[in-house]
Order: structure tokens, then C-alpha cells, then sequence
């Protein structure tokens, strides 16, 4: 999914940056920040939010990403609505816009079991330096809700150490907790515990296996059109995902642009 969105209530401030020089991916136009919205809960048929006096955004398929919309500096209350019904809407408080940083509100959760709800991250938009990408890593998996581990191997190649080269513990995200990484094509791979590498960890492809592998593909980081900052995702798959892809996880890859993608396992 691709997508941006910047409402035209705010072109007078986007042209304002213009004349600063400001307008990059990689700064907001001034007294003004960068919001997301990720559906990570999945069975909603669609989730939309409703942020102070802002157009709807959505509603967005589980797993999509509403593109970025560009907010007045402050405090908000973010409300999402499942479907069309509303009736299991529900909101995240003290949801931060900050100049140049993106905040992403990701849903997770079912409303099967009433466990549907949201959590924030935010990233700097600052570019990091030549030839890197900087990443933030963000769990919003209730299937896995203590830590997890995170991996950027060469493509094809194992875990040779236990030290993760990012570790995300369930819940919110702030700025400082992401890493520039030289840039490059990674197998991105995570797991509920520092210790299990490959030798000890459920093959590829086994249902129901609480880890994830992007695959031996590889991801390029930065982008092939020049994103340099992300967010990495990972949210619950639905059951469907979980038979035809061996894994609990699914991970969402937004950058700075707005563009997003969902990882599956060992498809990427």
C-alpha cells in the first residue's frame, strides 16, 4: 500500500515552508508535525480516525497505512472507529505532534475479544547521516507483549550472535529508541527471545511460530526512491496469514514518505 495524504487545510502552512527551504520528506512546514495511522487489528473491516477538526482518515485495511497527514503542533485525542457501526470505537489520548517527527498511531488487538486498542510512535524525521537509514522498531503485537528481538542479517545468511540489533518492548515508542543502520539490503528476522537464533528457533513456514523472517530477498534500506527513516511494525497476523505463512507476526514498513509495505514471512 501507498498512500499520502495532506489536507488542504494545511497547504497555506506547506507553502509557507516552501519559501524556508523546509519542505523536505525529512522536516514538517513550520509549528507543525507528521501523524500515521496504522490498522494492526484484525478484524476491523476497515479503521478510521477522527482527529480534532481534521478530515476522517480511512478507513484502512488491516495491515495498510493511512499515508501522512501533517498536524498543528500539540496534544490530541485520536478516535478510531472499526466498520461502519462505530459501535467499538474507542481512543488513544496524548497522542504528540512534534516538529520534524513523525507520530504513528498503530491499532492492535480484536474486537472478537475486546482487546482493541492503540499505541503511539514517534521518530525523528532528521536524516541520518550519508549512507545510512535509521529504524525504529515498534510492538503492537499482543502475541508477543513483553520484548521483542530484532535481526538485520545479510540476505540468506543465519544469527550468529544473541545481541539483537533491535530490541522493542511492547507498547509506545519514542524517539531514541532507533538505530542508524548503514545502508544495505537486510534479511530482517525477530524472535520473543535474545537466545533463539537459528539453530534453536521453529523453521520458516511451521504454523504457528511466534517468530518472523522477512526472507531471503532482502530489504533495501534506504529506499529506492529515497526514504531514509522507518518505522517497523510488527502486528499480530490474522489465523489465514498464520497457515499460509508459518508466523503470528506480521511486520509494517512506513518511512518518511508515507509509503508503506507489509512483510510476511519468508516472502520478502
Amino acid at each position: 500500500m501507498k498512500s499520502r495524504r495532506i489536507p488542504a487545510f494545511f497547504a497555506v502552512l506547506a507553502l509557507a515552508a516552501c519559501s524556508n527551504d523546509n519542505n523536505s520528506s525529512n522536516s514538517t512546514p513550520p509549528l507543525t508535525g507528521a501523524f500515521a495511522l496504522i490498522n494492526g487489528t484484525s478484524d476491523s473491516d476497515g479503521l478510521k480516525a477522527d482527529v480534532s477538526n481534521i478530515p476522517t482518515i480511512g478507513p484502512i485495511d488491516f495491515g495498510g497505512t493511512s499515508g501522512i497527514t501533517i498536524l498543528p503542533l500539540g496534544s490530541y485525542k485520536v478516535q478510531l472507529t472499526p466498520g461502519a457501526s462505530g459501535s467499538s470505537a474507542f481512543t488513544v489520548d496524548n497522542v504528540s505532534i512534534d516538529g520534524n517527527n513523525l507520530t504513528t498511531v498503530v491499532s492492535y488487538g480484536t474486537l472478537a475479544a475486546s482487546t482493541q486498542n492503540g499505541l503511539t510512535a514517534e521518530v525523528s524525521l532528521s536524516a541520518p547521516a550519508s549512507g545510512q537509514a535509521t529504524v525504529q522498531p515498534v510492538n503492537a503485537s499482543l502475541q508477543n507483549d513483553a520484548n521483542l528481538y530484532f535481526y538485520f542479517v545479510t540476505p540468506g545468511a543465519v544469527i550468529t550472535s544473541t545481541t539483537p540489533t533491535l530490541t522493542a518492548k511492547f507498547g509506545a515508542a519514542t524517539p531514541s529508541q532507533s538505530l542508524a543502520l548503514p545502508a544495505g539490503k537486510y534479511e530482517i528476522k525477530a524472535y520473543p527471545l535474545p537466545v533463539c537464533v537459528t539453530q534453536v528457533c521453529p523453521a520458516i513456514g511451521v504454523a504457528g511460530h511466534t517468530g518472523f523472517d522477512s526472507g531471503p530477498a532482502g530489504v533495501t534500506l534506504p529506499s529506492a526512491d529515497g526514504a531514509n527513516v522507518f518505522q517497523l511494525v510488527a502486528i499480530d497476523a490474522t489465523s489465514a496469514q498464520n497457515t499460509q505463512y508459518g508466523s503470528l507476526l506480521s511486520v509494517v514498513l512506513l518511512d518518511n514518505k508515507g509509503d508503506s509495505t507489509q512483510l510476511f514471512n519468508g516472502q520478502n
